[in-house]
């Protein structure tokens, strides 16, 4: 057996991706995004047997200096194959990345991954929340909403809140500012550049792999919504709305527009994404509209140990009001 790294659009790696996975967040085509929009190290490692890639994942490198993460991947990632191999395929792997400089190795596992968690691993837990829309009609999905999720979408519409698709490459602009408030409304940092939201738009949207939604209040945008399509699921990738305007529901009728496009792409289900436990808000507003929860696990392995303890300290100030403040400020 032997490891091999692959460059982003290695042709034999794309082959093996199309047959092993339906999620676009292991294409060539994301990680082109993580890397041009965050500008971060990504690439593919693959196990090789008997001359045959067997598994492999998506590598992000996070060089926070006295911190070197790889994390498979940005939302999603895990193991892409035959599963039998993940222990042989860890062992190579955990020696590769200690050789490079690597200090903590992050695997996501989503709820439907099936795979056992593999020697000294270490569990982060969260939860995916997902809603099942396959074989609904929008008038099943209408009559489906609780009343407070009716009620709300139509005080978004009788305040004359619209549900408009972007028409212009500049609006992102705009989305962006909607971003900046809302990480700081929820005191935390922002995750995503504009330049991340300009690659989606240029590398995703262009090619009908994305949408993107603004509400408006007549002339003024008061939320917006970035959505990915994988071959039958609508990804609820991110959104940001004004905080003067919450009162108007936008996230509302911009959610319910989501799900209406994936009924009309006939997509099975609409991933709302991951929260964390201590997110009560954000959990009750994606179960209003139905949603599953279900468990999302981060699997760590501590290559180097001291390292990992030093990050798990500035992990827990990253994500304070205090620590947000001061990323928000030197990102600016």
């Amino acid at each position: 057996m032997q490891l091999k790294k692959f460059s982003i659009f290695n042709q034999e790696m794309q082959e093996f991706i199309k047959l092993n996975s339906n999620c676009i967040f292991n294409s060539a085509d994301w990680l082109t995004i993580l890397k041009d929009g965050l500008d971060l190290d990504v690439r593919y490692y693959g196990l090789v047997c008997d001359g045959q890639l067997v598994l492999a994942i998506s590598l992000v490198k996070l060089d926070f200096k006295l911190v070197r993460i790889a994390y498979s991947n940005i939302p999603y990632g895990g193991f892409i194959g035959e599963r039998q191999y993940i222990s042989d395929f860890i062992l190579l792997l955990e020696n590769t990345l200690k050789t490079e400089g690597t200090h903590i190795l992050r695997i996501t596992k989503k709820f439907n991954d099936n795979f056992e968690y593999f020697k000294g691993t270490r569990v982060q837990h969260g939860y995916q929340q997902v809603i099942d829309i396959e074989g609904l009609t929008n008038d099943l999905l209408w009559q489906g909403y609780r009343k407070r999720t009716r009620r709300d979408i139509r005080r978004a519409e009788k305040l004359g809140v619209v549900a408009t698709r972007i028409s212009k490459r500049s609006e992102l602009e705009i989305l962006y500012q909607l971003y900046q408030d809302t990480v700081k409304r929820n005191n935390t940092y922002t995750t995503w550049t504009k330049k991340a939201f300009y690659s989606i738009y240029d590398n995703l949207f262009l090619n009908g792999k994305a949408d993107i939604l603004f509400a408006q209040l007549k002339d003024k945008y008061i939320a917006g919504v970035i959505i990915i399509y994988s071959s039958d699921i609508v990804y609820y990738f991110m959104s940001a709305s004004l905080t003067n305007y919450l009162s108007f529901c936008p996230n509302d009728l911009l959610l319910h527009e989501v799900i209406s496009l994936g009924i009309q792409k006939n997509k099975k289900t609409v991933d709302l994404m991951t929260s964390k436990d201590t997110d009560l808000e954000l959990m009750k507003f994606k179960e209003k509209w139905g949603a599953v929860c279900h468990p999302f696990d981060i699997c760590g392995k501590d290559i180097f140990r001291f390292r990992a303890r030093l990050w798990d300290q500035a992990w827990k100030i990253a994500n304070s009001r205090i620590g947000g403040a001061l990323i928000r400020s030197f990102r600016r």
